[in-house]
Protein backbone atom coordinates (compact mmCIF):
# COMPACT_ATOMS: atom_id res chain seq x y z
CA UNK A 1 0.00 0.00 0.00
CA UNK A 2 1.62 3.22 -1.15
CA UNK A 3 0.73 6.65 0.10
CA UNK A 4 -0.10 9.03 -2.74
CA UNK A 5 2.86 11.24 -3.62
CA UNK A 6 2.36 14.98 -3.54
CA UNK A 7 3.13 16.95 -6.66
CA UNK A 8 5.23 20.11 -6.49
CA UNK A 9 2.25 22.44 -6.85
CA UNK A 10 0.47 20.65 -3.98
CA UNK A 11 3.56 21.03 -1.78
CA UNK A 12 3.93 24.69 -2.79
CA UNK A 13 0.29 25.47 -1.97
CA UNK A 14 0.48 23.53 1.31
CA UNK A 15 3.53 25.62 2.27
CA UNK A 16 1.43 28.79 1.88
CA UNK A 17 -1.55 27.57 3.87
CA UNK A 18 -2.33 29.15 7.21
CA UNK A 19 -3.64 32.22 8.93
CA UNK A 20 -1.20 35.10 9.13
CA UNK A 21 -1.11 38.41 10.95
CA UNK A 22 0.65 41.78 10.70
CA UNK A 23 1.03 44.06 13.75
CA UNK A 24 -0.78 47.40 13.49
CA UNK A 25 -1.25 50.25 15.99
CA UNK A 26 -4.43 52.30 15.67
CA UNK A 27 -4.87 55.76 17.14
CA UNK A 28 -8.45 56.24 18.26
CA UNK A 29 -10.37 59.50 17.96
CA UNK A 30 -10.14 59.97 21.75
CA UNK A 31 -6.34 59.97 21.53
CA UNK A 32 -5.77 56.48 22.95
CA UNK A 33 -3.80 53.83 21.05
CA UNK A 34 -4.69 50.19 20.58
CA UNK A 35 -2.54 47.38 19.16
CA UNK A 36 -4.37 45.16 16.69
CA UNK A 37 -3.49 42.68 13.96
CA UNK A 38 -4.43 42.73 10.32
CA UNK A 39 -5.01 39.16 9.17
CA UNK A 40 -4.81 37.13 5.96
CA UNK A 41 -6.05 33.56 5.52
CA UNK A 42 -4.71 31.14 2.91
CA UNK A 43 -6.31 27.77 2.24
CA UNK A 44 -6.80 25.21 -0.50
CA UNK A 45 -9.60 26.06 -2.93
CA UNK A 46 -10.67 22.74 -4.45
CA UNK A 47 -13.87 24.34 -5.76
CA UNK A 48 -12.03 26.82 -7.97
CA UNK A 49 -11.72 24.47 -10.94
CA UNK A 50 -8.68 24.02 -13.16
CA UNK A 51 -6.34 22.06 -10.95
CA UNK A 52 -4.78 22.90 -7.60
CA UNK A 53 -5.32 26.41 -6.26
CA UNK A 54 -5.28 28.36 -3.00
CA UNK A 55 -7.58 31.17 -1.94
CA UNK A 56 -5.99 34.15 -0.20
CA UNK A 57 -8.46 36.22 1.83
CA UNK A 58 -7.84 39.71 3.21
CA UNK A 59 -10.01 40.39 6.27
CA UNK A 60 -9.30 44.10 6.80
CA UNK A 61 -9.39 45.86 10.18
CA UNK A 62 -12.68 46.32 12.03
CA UNK A 63 -12.36 48.82 14.83
CA UNK A 64 -14.70 51.71 15.72
CA UNK A 65 -13.62 55.33 16.27
CA UNK A 66 -10.23 55.11 14.55
CA UNK A 67 -8.36 58.27 13.59
CA UNK A 68 -5.62 56.41 11.71
CA UNK A 69 -3.48 53.25 11.89
CA UNK A 70 0.26 52.77 11.40
CA UNK A 71 3.19 50.43 12.02
CA UNK A 72 6.99 50.68 11.85
CA UNK A 73 6.96 50.14 8.08
CA UNK A 74 3.86 52.07 6.99
CA UNK A 75 3.10 55.60 8.15
CA UNK A 76 -0.56 55.00 7.29
CA UNK A 77 -1.89 51.45 7.13
CA UNK A 78 -4.74 50.96 4.68
CA UNK A 79 -7.65 48.55 4.87
CA UNK A 80 -7.54 45.66 2.40
CA UNK A 81 -10.42 43.27 1.76
CA UNK A 82 -11.16 40.67 -0.87
CA UNK A 83 -9.82 37.35 -2.07
CA UNK A 84 -7.68 36.07 -4.89
CA UNK A 85 -6.94 32.62 -6.26
CA UNK A 86 -3.36 31.56 -6.95
CA UNK A 87 -1.71 28.43 -8.34
CA UNK A 88 1.85 27.22 -8.75
CA UNK A 89 3.49 26.33 -12.03
CA UNK A 90 5.74 23.32 -11.81
CA UNK A 91 6.94 20.16 -13.50
CA UNK A 92 4.65 18.13 -11.26
CA UNK A 93 6.62 14.94 -11.23
CA UNK A 94 4.58 13.04 -8.69
CA UNK A 95 7.57 11.13 -7.34
CA UNK A 96 9.65 14.28 -6.78
CA UNK A 97 7.19 16.90 -5.53
CA UNK A 98 8.88 17.76 -2.25
CA UNK A 99 12.39 17.67 -3.72
CA UNK A 100 11.36 19.89 -6.66
CA UNK A 101 9.74 22.39 -4.30
CA UNK A 102 12.84 22.55 -2.07
CA UNK A 103 14.97 23.29 -5.14
CA UNK A 104 12.55 26.02 -6.25
CA UNK A 105 12.54 27.55 -2.75
CA UNK A 106 16.37 27.57 -2.64
CA UNK A 107 16.55 29.28 -6.03
CA UNK A 108 14.89 32.41 -4.72
CA UNK A 109 11.43 33.90 -4.28
CA UNK A 110 8.50 31.60 -5.09
CA UNK A 111 6.04 32.81 -7.72
CA UNK A 112 2.35 31.99 -7.54
CA UNK A 113 0.47 33.27 -10.62
CA UNK A 114 -3.04 34.48 -9.78
CA UNK A 115 -5.97 33.69 -12.02
CA UNK A 116 -8.98 35.26 -10.34
CA UNK A 117 -10.07 37.75 -7.70
CA UNK A 118 -9.71 41.32 -6.57
CA UNK A 119 -8.64 43.28 -3.52
CA UNK A 120 -10.17 46.60 -2.47
CA UNK A 121 -7.94 49.11 -0.69
CA UNK A 122 -9.46 51.95 1.27
CA UNK A 123 -8.23 54.53 3.80
CA UNK A 124 -8.62 53.64 7.48
CA UNK A 125 -10.08 56.05 10.01
CA UNK A 126 -11.10 59.68 10.01
CA UNK A 127 -7.57 60.78 9.05
CA UNK A 128 -7.15 58.09 6.41
CA UNK A 129 -5.37 59.41 3.33
CA UNK A 130 -5.92 58.42 -0.28
CA UNK A 131 -8.83 57.02 -2.21
CA UNK A 132 -10.53 53.66 -2.45
CA UNK A 133 -9.23 51.49 -5.29
CA UNK A 134 -9.92 47.97 -6.49
CA UNK A 135 -7.01 45.88 -7.74
CA UNK A 136 -7.71 43.05 -10.16
CA UNK A 137 -5.77 39.79 -10.02
CA UNK A 138 -7.40 38.26 -13.06
CA UNK A 139 -5.05 38.56 -15.97
CA UNK A 140 -1.58 38.44 -17.44
CA UNK A 141 1.23 39.23 -15.03
CA UNK A 142 -0.82 39.20 -11.82
CA UNK A 143 0.88 37.08 -9.19
CA UNK A 144 2.04 36.63 -5.62
CA UNK A 145 5.78 36.50 -4.95
CA UNK A 146 6.76 34.86 -1.66
CA UNK A 147 10.01 34.84 0.27
CA UNK A 148 10.99 34.44 3.88
CA UNK A 149 11.66 37.61 5.85
CA UNK A 150 15.40 38.26 5.90
CA UNK A 151 17.12 39.54 9.02
CA UNK A 152 17.71 43.28 9.11
CA UNK A 153 14.88 43.94 6.65
CA UNK A 154 11.80 46.12 7.19
CA UNK A 155 9.81 42.94 7.64
CA UNK A 156 12.16 41.68 10.36
CA UNK A 157 11.89 45.01 12.16
CA UNK A 158 8.10 44.96 11.94
CA UNK A 159 7.73 41.36 13.12
CA UNK A 160 10.32 41.66 15.91
CA UNK A 161 7.45 42.41 18.32
CA UNK A 162 6.78 38.66 18.19
CA UNK A 163 9.42 36.77 20.17
CA UNK A 164 10.61 33.38 18.92
CA UNK A 165 8.30 30.70 20.24
CA UNK A 166 9.69 27.93 22.41
CA UNK A 167 9.47 24.40 20.99
CA UNK A 168 6.23 22.76 22.07
CA UNK A 169 7.79 19.32 21.82
CA UNK A 170 11.09 17.71 20.98
CA UNK A 171 12.26 18.36 17.41
CA UNK A 172 9.40 20.82 16.81
CA UNK A 173 10.39 23.90 14.85
CA UNK A 174 10.72 26.74 17.34
CA UNK A 175 10.04 29.50 14.84
CA UNK A 176 6.77 30.73 13.46
CA UNK A 177 6.79 31.23 9.71
CA UNK A 178 7.62 34.84 8.75
CA UNK A 179 6.91 35.67 5.12
CA UNK A 180 7.20 38.59 2.72
CA UNK A 181 4.14 38.53 0.45
CA UNK A 182 4.46 40.76 -2.62
CA UNK A 183 1.22 41.08 -4.56
CA UNK A 184 1.33 42.15 -8.23
CA UNK A 185 -2.10 43.19 -9.54
CA UNK A 186 -2.90 43.34 -13.26
CA UNK A 187 -2.53 47.14 -13.20
CA UNK A 188 -1.09 49.43 -10.56
CA UNK A 189 1.85 49.17 -8.20
CA UNK A 190 2.55 45.95 -6.32
CA UNK A 191 2.05 46.02 -2.57
CA UNK A 192 3.96 44.17 0.13
CA UNK A 193 2.63 42.56 3.29
CA UNK A 194 4.95 41.18 5.99
CA UNK A 195 3.21 38.43 7.94
CA UNK A 196 3.78 35.87 10.67
CA UNK A 197 1.89 32.67 11.49
CA UNK A 198 -0.96 33.34 13.86
CA UNK A 199 -0.44 31.52 17.15
CA UNK A 200 -2.87 28.68 17.65
CA UNK A 201 -3.61 27.84 21.23
CA UNK A 202 -3.03 24.13 21.61
CA UNK A 203 -5.81 22.14 23.14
Amino acid sequence: FRTPQLTEDQVALAFLQGRYVTPVTCKKTDGSSVDVESSIGIKFAPDSGGGNAARITFFGIDLPDIAYCYNVVERRVIDRRGSILVHFQSFNRSDKGLADFKIAAKRGPLEYPSHRGEVTEKPLGTQGEGETRTLSFEGQGSKLVVETVSSGSDGAKLLSVYPPTAPARLNAPDERKRLTLRFHPVAGDPFVVYVIDEVHTRK
